[in-house]
């Protein structure tokens, strides 16, 4: 059962096996790359709430998942298709930013924070990639 709880005017739900996954993390000695996995995961998401901020955009709901973290905007499907692919590419590109800044120092989370921009750029469904190809599609159709 999910936990679900309100953040002013957003819905935030915790799966449990997100909770499964820290606690597998930490008995399997690895305490230290899930930390930095969820440090560039939290940036990459902190992008995309930057972004939909600064559009003038609200968030409906948030959604902590196993492996990360995803948002639902409030009137998602009016959005216009130019703002949500800022919305989309904001995410990577702090992970890219991140990645630049950190190569010098701690490489362990530049390359993690390179691989997850890449990783979420591939035109694969729900990934930031694979909606922007759905937007660009569909305008392309039209």
């Amino acid at each position: 059962m999910k936990m679900i709880f309100r953040v002013k005017h957003i819905y935030v739900t915790v799966s449990p096996l997100f909770f499964a996954v820290a606690i597998w993390a930490l008995l399997a000695d690895k305490a230290v790359p899930f930390g930095l996995c969820l440090m560039a995961l939290s940036l990459h998401e902190m992008g995309h709430i930057v972004m939909i901020y600064l559009l003038q955009e609200k968030i409906a709901i948030f959604r902590i998942i196993p492996f990360g973290f995803s948002c639902r905007l409030k009137n998602q499907s009016k959005i216009v298709p130019e703002k949500m692919i800022k919305i989309l590419f904001a995410g990577p590109v702090v992970n890219f930013l991140t990645a630049g800044l950190f190569f010098l120092g701690t490489k362990e989370f530049a390359m993690m924070n390179l691989l997850l921009g890449m990783f979420n750029l591939l035109p694969i469904g729900e990934l930031d990639g694979g909606r922007i190809f759905q937007i660009v599609e569909t305008k392309r159709g039209k």
